[in-house]
């Protein structure tokens, strides 16, 4: 019984300690941008015109880059998107942000190209 109640207590504290806020947890808003520019990073890395260079880029510093202009530590991400991911319905807000704003993007991008080939 008394194994039973310490399992179930080390079980609470140690779920409790992985939802906690530690210092270094940045906003919603900053995790939605650094994920934006993530995914952004990934869609620019498989474009065929940077599949066709010469040279080949380096993730991992592209990456790095990301979050050096977020000022953010590759730790601190995954701790962060660690955090942010423990309560699924939350992360799922935030990835409503994500695809919201990728979706303003490419519409920009959309009609930034139309009028480029109107004014043509």
């Amino acid at each position: 019984m008394f194994r039973l109640l310490f399992l179930s207590v080390l079980f609470v504290i140690s779920c409790s300690n992985n939802k906690m806020v530690h210092e270094n947890t940045v906003s919603k808003d900053s995790m939605v941008q650094i994920i934006v520019d993530m995914h952004l990073a990934d869609a620019m890395l498989i474009s065929p015109l940077v599949q066709q260079k010469p040279f080949k880029i380096n993730s991992e510093k592209f990456y790095s880059a990301i979050l050096e202009k977020h000022k953010i530590s590759k730790k601190s991400f995954e701790e962060n998107l660690n955090y942010f991911s423990s309560d699924t319905a939350q992360f799922k807000i935030i990835y409503k942000d994500v695809i919201k704003r990728l979706t303003i993007l490419q519409g920009d991008l959309m009609n930034n190209d139309s009028l480029a080939k109107i004014r043509k």
